[in-house]
């Protein structure tokens, strides 16, 4: 399952939890631009977003104490071809 939607939003917190805490059952997965600073690729890019914001967004403690709290394990794609062989 792929989630998305709140590309169009900025990325703070607020939506990460609000999207975070409507996941369903299984393997999701969240796509994310997360950036110390706005380069010049960046910005010519992706002139809206906020890569800053969602980098704080994605380490705040509130995120990773309700991952925490639902048993939500963080993991690459490569984890996820180990746990199947």
């Amino acid at each position: 399952m792929i989630m998305s939607g709140v590309a169009r939003e900025r990325s703070d917190d607020r939506v990460l939890l609000r999207v975070l805490a409507c996941l369903p059952e299984g393997v999701g997965e969240l796509y994310c631009h997360p950036a110390t600073h706005t380069c010049e690729t960046l910005a010519r890019t992706m002139e809206e977003y906020d890569h800053a914001g969602e980098l704080a967004a994605l380490t705040s403690g509130g995120v990773r104490a309700l991952l925490d709290s639902q048993n939500v394990r963080r993991l690459s794609f490569l984890d996820l071809l180990s746990s199947e062989s």
